[in-house]
């Protein structure tokens, strides 16, 4: 392993100057030699955007809230079929009221999004959600017509 990138790792009076990006970068390649390098670049990608992401949905709570609340929610309803297309736009309605509820809760807005996005998708899937239900309506009429 490169020196530099030894003693960062060794270091406990690194400061967040010395551990950039590109340094982070360089020490995943030597202990990960293998495979694109671009694989690299886009984990760190993904990692930046859970953080931000994480931060609008979670900052302050459990890393993982939004699944518990939003399960909770689901398990007050024991028939529920989640392979309804309904319930599936529910679960993605749900994921951002949750998001709003806690963002009001925390008072904040969001790294990501701020709370109005998320009212406007809130608005767009109470749309689509009557739009499922007035074609599965219609298919059920026409299929009881045969």
């Amino acid at each position: 392993m490169d020196s530099n990138n030894k003693d960062l790792l060794d270091a406990s009076d690194a400061t967040e100057s010395d551990v950039t990006e590109e340094a982070i970068v360089g020490i995943l390649q030597e202990l990960f030699p293998y495979g694109d390098s671009l694989f690299l670049d886009l984990t760190l990608s993904e990692l930046k955007g859970y953080s931000a992401k994480n931060y609008d949905y979670a900052a302050g709570g459990d890393a993982n809230g939004n699944f518990f609340r939003v399960s909770s929610i689901l398990g007050l309803y024991p028939g529920l079929k989640l392979s309804d297309p309904r319930v599936v736009a529910f679960v993605y309605l749900m994921k951002q009221i949750d998001n709003v509820l806690w963002s009001f809760s925390r008072g904040f807005e969001g790294k990501v999004e701020d709370i109005d996005p998320r009212l406007f998708d809130i608005s767009v899937y109470i749309k689509i959600i009557r739009i499922l239900s007035t074609r599965l309506k219609e298919q059920e009429d026409a299929a009881r017509r045969e």
